[in-house]
């Protein structure tokens, strides 16, 4: 077993590996030295006291998820390693495999993520004179990669506030970060920048693209079932708004007030939100403020009209108000992480979709009209999981039902 567990761990050396035995999952040596204290277990060991002691600690299967967010949250990499054979079938030792790694900025479940903040990772490449950049929330599929001054780099994380920054071995921030930091060897950026097939970004830009195909090779590692909701980069346009340096957010108080409160800043002042997505929309339009007219006025136009009529404003909150978060509910359909009761809550909220339409209709101003023309109908969709479902289905599809 221990032959088998030191396999598991070779290739994961920089995560903590959860290690299934029965009912738990088990971490030894090291790594139950390290996640004892964070979790709040006890440190025990086996063959106590004897020239083969290995100190483990354990959590019950059904709780794993709490006990990773927890880890995550700290900054640690957590491997998931199961068993993947019936042990009844088993001759000899349980086949086990890495079933998947959950990384700061990989995570997908919901237990570690904020509904109202982006998760994301930042992967960089150095290049001559700048730095290729890119940004990649998986819980969500959004994606921005472009090029930097060295010197902005800083902004950029202030404005995006990723969890785990991705570097080549041998390079460092030029700068302190609270985000956890990997890294891959210079020539695993290259391979990657060469597979992308980016159509967003020009061939010139050799940086952006090292760091896109870096961010999008990173992730496709921990979630090795593919990433079918991450499509193209968009290319960062920093130019096109307005510029935010970490000092400025914090002075103005924008997402924490000057004690670290988060209920006391400026976005939680405005965030009368309806949905996990709508509270992420504002954190980001605060952070890059527009600086086009043309935006602005048809934002204000948006505005006038909802304050006006609060009758119709009052039908489309109550509308949203059954929608939740259908970006992460998708991403974890997407890379095959969800459970049944995730999909009935995805079907639920598409169910809200004709309903909004409905409701927001009447609203003339050219902004709210691309948004209500550009929802699809997805009523088959939702049909199709509503049949496939059972009205009240487990919280595990391995629980039948």
């Amino acid at each position: 077993m221990l032959r088998q567990y030191f396999e598991m761990k070779s290739r994961v050396p920089d995560a903590i590996l959860f290690y299934r035995m029965g009912d738990f999952y088990e971490m030894f040596f090291e790594d139950a030295r390290e996640a004892a204290p964070l979790l709040g277990i006890a440190l025990t060991a086996r063959h106590r006291d004897s020239d083969i002691e290995a100190p483990m600690c354990g959590v019950p299967w059904q709780s794993a998820d709490q006990h990773i967010a927890r880890l995550v949250a700290a900054g640690r990499k957590v491997a998931i390693c199961d068993q993947v054979e019936d042990p009844r079938a088993a001759k000899g030792l349980v086949r086990r495999d890495i079933t998947r790694v959950v990384t700061p900025g990989t995570v997908l479940d919901p237990e570690a993520l904020l509904p109202g903040a982006a998760c994301f990772l930042a992967a960089l490449a150095p290049a001559e004179g700048e730095w290729g950049l890119a940004f990649l929330d998986l819980s969500t599929g959004r994606f921005h990669a472009g090029r930097l001054a060295p010197g902005r780099l800083k902004e950029a994380f202030a404005l995006f506030r990723p969890r785990e920054a991705l570097l080549p071995e041998g390079s460092e921030l030029p700068f302190s970060s609270d985000a956890a930091v990997s890294r891959r060897p210079p020539q695993w950026f290259e391979r990657a920048r060469a597979g992308t097939g980016f159509q967003s970004l020009s061939s010139g830009e050799s940086a952006a693209l090292a760091a896109a195909g870096a961010a999008r090779a990173y992730a496709e590692e921990m979630r090795p079932r593919g990433l079918p909701h991450v499509l193209e980069p968009e290319p960062l346009r920093f130019d096109e708004r307005m510029r935010l340096d970490a000092a400025a957010i914090a002075t103005l108080e924008l997402f924490e007030s000057s004690e670290g409160d988060s209920r006391s800043s400026l976005c939680s002042l405005l965030d009368r939100t309806r949905t996990p997505m709508g509270a992420r929309a504002l954190k980001d339009a605060i952070s890059r403020p527009s600086l086009d007219p043309v935006e602005l006025e048809d934002r204000w136009d948006a505005v006038e009209e909802l304050v006006a009529n609060p009758d119709l404003r009052g039908a489309i909150q109550t509308e949203l108000d059954g929608v939740g978060d259908l970006e992460r509910s998708f991403g974890r359909i997407a890379v095959g992480t969800a459970g049944p009761r995730d999909v009935a809550a995805w079907a639920a909220g598409l169910r809200r979709i004709p309903g909004l339409r409905a409701a927001a209709q009447p609203l003339r101003s050219a902004r709210l009209r691309r948004v209500i023309d550009g929802m699809p109908d997805v009523s088959d969709l939702a049909a199709r999981a509503e049949r496939t479902l059972a009205p009240d289905p487990p919280v595990l599809v391995s629980a039948g039902g």
